[in-house]
């Protein structure tokens, strides 16, 4: 890639953080299933468009790994990555409490303190938290992948998959430690089936398009027919939300079809690609602002004098609402981005590019 942007790679980021949006819009509506949820179309509507979104995050660490796998590790992008987080945990703060909207919080002062001064070992931002322990082992996990036979790198990544995802897949059971894909464990297998990828080569675009339907279509039915089960039955109570679980095989399965699907699409240049490639170093800064403490679960309710209250009984409207609000935490959260960079710049005398 010689240090050049992928245009096709960027459309991509650019369509997982709406995905990612699109997540959050729905847990904000409390419509996504419980144990024992009595489903109507509104419901299912919600697992729908969850079924179709939930695989983002999977997807954002395997294109790392695909990325990663030929960059050589750098200490000032990390660095840069990790004051970018420490600019949003305590700017976003600061921003709230002189709008005078700061939310209570039942934690003792001191350590609110220590989730603002120090949000990646706090765990302020659960996916920063894992990503950037990942960028420490990026240049130690490239070293040992480089000369190991493909044959070793297959048998391994499986017998990982095994452990983090298969099994708890397909055995009906809650395992205790198992944390559905949320932390750095993972993360590291699927930066590996990025890499491994880039090892073995990706497959006919056309392939991916069906394997992220089809997924998609296995995440739908399993995820409103288990809690129909559970509830039916008195069992599968805990297994019934397994579908929600990142390290789920259909939402891993999906994340490796959308990127294949993407990255697969070669390098044709138009006007989509080089507007997604001028945005995309500013996406963490979506995330960043939208999913804050002070912001997470409440930016929804913000928007209704602008959108109106969500009519989760009319998709049609519903949807252009979503689409809405997805639309403004995207352009909010690059600008605001944009805005660091440049205060960064002054700071350090150069462009910082995530």
């Amino acid at each position: 890639m010689n240090g050049k942007r992928m245009h096709n790679l960027d459309m991509l980021r650019v369509l997982l953080m709406c995905l990612v949006v699109t997540l959050h819009f729905l847990n904000q509506l409390e419509l996504l299933p419980t144990d024992g949820v009595s489903f109507g179309a509104p419901q299912l509507y919600a697992v729908f468009l969850r079924s179709l979104s939930l695989c983002a995050v999977n997807t954002f660490v395997i294109l790392a790994g695909y990325v990663g796998y030929d960059k050589p590790f750098s200490a000032g992008r990390f660095a840069e990555r990790l004051l970018t987080v420490m600019f949003y945990a305590l700017g976003v703060y600061a921003a709230c409490a002189f709008l005078g909207i700061l939310k209570t919080s039942e934690l003792p002062f001191y350590y609110r303190i220590l989730q603002l001064f120090f949000p990646v070992s706090n765990g302020h931002y659960w996916f920063f938290t894992a990503f950037l322990m990942l960028m420490l082992l990026q240049p130690f996990l490239n070293a040992g992948l480089k000369i190991l036979p493909e044959k070793t790198f297959r048998t391994l990544l499986f017998l990982l998959l095994l452990f983090q995802c298969l099994i708890k897949s397909v055995i009906p059971l809650r395992f205790v430690h198992d944390n559905g894909g949320y932390g750095f464990d993972w993360f590291l297998c699927l930066y590996l089936v990025g890499a491994y990828l880039k090892v073995r080569g990706l497959p006919e675009r056309k392939n991916g398009l069906r394997l992220y339907a089809g997924s998609v279509l296995v995440l739908f039915l399993l995820t409103f027919l288990l809690p129909v089960i559970s509830a039916g039955t008195g069992k599968l109570r805990d297994y019934s939300l397994v579908t929600a679980d990142y390290n789920y095989l259909p939402c891993l399965t999906a994340a490796v079809g959308l990127f294949v699907f993407f990255a697969a699409a070669g390098e044709a240049e138009h006007a989509a690609g080089r507007f997604c490639t001028r945005i995309a170093p500013y996406l963490p800064g979506v995330y960043l602002l939208h999913v804050h403490q002070q912001t997470d679960r409440r930016w929804l309710q913000w928007f209704v004098p602008f959108i109106g209250e969500v009519q989760v009984t009319q998709p049609l409207r519903m949807t252009l609402q979503m689409l809405a609000c997805v639309g403004i935490i995207m352009t909010c959260g690059i600008v605001v981005d944009m805005i660091r960079a440049v205060l960064f710049h002054l700071f350090t005398g150069r462009a910082v590019k995530l």
